[in-house]
Order: structure tokens, then C-alpha cells, then sequence
């Protein structure tokens, strides 16, 4: 008998209001987080050309 009260709840097609508002914000983060790694992994590179570059000096 409980079956029967689970089955109406699955009357909901499209994402409500808030769903939308929560889709949109998470991906605007995802873009905002794929930014960041691009920073970084820029920032992480720049570093280790930098360390090359001061140990093929220093090696002179």
C-alpha cells in the first residue's frame, strides 16, 4: 500500500524555479573553477621554467 503514495511523486517534468537558480550557480562555479585551474596550472609552469632557467644559470 505505501507504493501507491510513492508513484505520485514523480508527476514533476521540468526543474522548478529554484533548481534552475541552482543549476545556473553551479555552473557558473564550474566555469569560475575551470579558470582557476587554468591560473594555476599556468602559474605552476611558470615556476618550474623559472627553476630550470636559475639551475642551467647557476651551473654556468
Amino acid at each position: 500500500m505505501r507504493r501507491q503514495k510513492n508513484s505520485k511523486k514523480k508527476t514533476a517534468s521540468r526543474p522548478s524555479p529554484n533548481r534552475k537558480m541552482l543549476i545556473a550557480y553551479l555552473q557558473y562555479a564550474v566555469d569560475d573553477i575551470a579558470v582557476l585551474n587554468d591560473t594555476s596550472a599556468t602559474l605552476v609552469k611558470a615556476a618550474i621554467d623559472n627553476l630550470k632557467r636559475s639551475q642551467q644559470s647557476s651551473q654556468r
